[in-house]
C-alpha cells in the first residue's frame, strides 16, 4: 500500500478510504483488481451473497457493487449485474496465515479469479450495474457492522479499467 510496508487490519479497523472513484479503475465491461494479503483468520463464507464476505476491496453502496472477499472458501470476487439480487463470484480456496496474490479479472462475459498465478475459476456475468462509478473505493468493507472485516494484512493493491488476458495474468 506504502510501497514499502503492509496495512494491517483486524476486524475492528474495517475501513479505508482510499482516493478516487470506481469510474477511476472500472468499467461496466471490463476491469483488473490485484491484492497481495496475507489473512489471520477467514471470515463466514456467505455463497449467495458475497458482500456479506470481508471485502479487501468493495465501495460505499450499502450492499456494495463489486469487490474482492475472503472468507472461510477462500478468495473471491464479485459484481451486481442489476439481473437478480444476488452478488456471486466464484472463489478459489486459499489458507490463511501465508501471503498470496489474488487476482480478479472481468471481460464482460466472465469474473476469472485466481490465486499465486493458478488456475482461473471462472463465472458467468453479465456488465456491472451502471452508477457504481461514482461509489468511494473502500478497503477493508463489510456490509455486517463491526468486527467483520478482514483480519490481517494487505501489501499491495492493483486495479484498472481493462482485462489483463489470460496470456499476461502471470505477467502482473
Amino acid at each position: 500500500i506504502s510501497g514499502f510496508q503492509s496495512l494491517s487490519f483486524t476486524t475492528n479497523s474495517r475501513l479505508l478510504d482510499a482516493s478516487g472513484t470506481w469510474g477511476d479503475i472500472a468499467t461496466t465491461t471490463a476491469y483488473t483488481m490485484c491484492i497481495v494479503a496475507k489473512v489471520t483468520s477467514a471470515g463466514t463464507r456467505d455463497a449467495v451473497n458475497r458482500y456479506n464476505e470481508p471485502t479487501f476491496l468493495g465501495d460505499n453502496n450499502a450492499n456494495i457493487s463489486l469487490g474482492c472477499t475472503f472468507s472461510t472458501g477462500g478468495f473471491s470476487s464479485f459484481h451486481y449485474d442489476d439481473s437478480t439480487f444476488v452478488f456471486t463470484g466464484p472463489e478459489v480456496a486459499q489458507a490463511t496465515g501465508s501471503w498470496f496474490m489474488g487476482l480478479s479479472r472481468y471481460d464482460g462475459t466472465n469474473i476469472k479469479v485466481s490465486v499465486n498465478g493458478g488456475a482461473d475459476v471462472s463465472e458467468a456475468k453479465t456488465a456491472v450495474v451502471t452508477g457504481f462509478q461514482t461509489n468511494s473505493i473502500l478497503l477493508n468493507r463489510s456490509t455486517l457492522g463491526a468486527n467483520t472485516g478482514v483480519d490481517g494484512e494487505i501489501a499491495e493493491v492493483f486495479m484498472m479499467p481493462s482485462y489483463i488476458s489470460d496470456a499476461n495474468k502471470t505477467k502482473v
